[in-house]
């Protein structure tokens, strides 16, 4: 079973979030971090930074912790020609879907890490 088949089948019954650090930071990390950093942000929009998550632009913040389809971050890296990432192939529709479980489950973000 495909690790995104079972974050799906965990969510199904609300019981499981992504890990942070092995999912969704390592993820932000390999595919988005190069371009949207603090102090190299592109857009405005640090990936490496909860803040940056929760700050909202003219158009809305990236995320909406709980609700992935009001978050603009899915909305750039998914569809039939995602805007994001510029640089390298789109994300899969696993990563796609760790960010949907991610923001589906509340974007914990662990304390400590900026």
């Amino acid at each position: 079973m495909s690790p995104t088949l079972l974050w799906a089948l965990l969510l199904v019954d609300g019981s499981a979030a992504p890990d942070f650090e092995r999912d969704v930071a390592l993820l932000l990390e390999r595919r988005c971090v190069s371009c949207h950093q603090q102090g190299a942000a592109k857009g405005g929009l640090a990936l490496d930074r909860r803040d940056s998550l929760e700050r909202g632009g003219e158009q809305g913040p990236p995320i909406v912790a709980g609700r992935p389809d009001a978050s603009l971050l899915l909305d750039y890296v998914s569809g039939d020609d995602p805007e994001m990432p510029r640089q390298g192939p789109p994300l899969t529709a696993d990563e796609v879907a760790v960010l949907r479980n991610w923001i589906a489950t509340g974007a914990p973000w662990p304390e400590g890490r900026e």
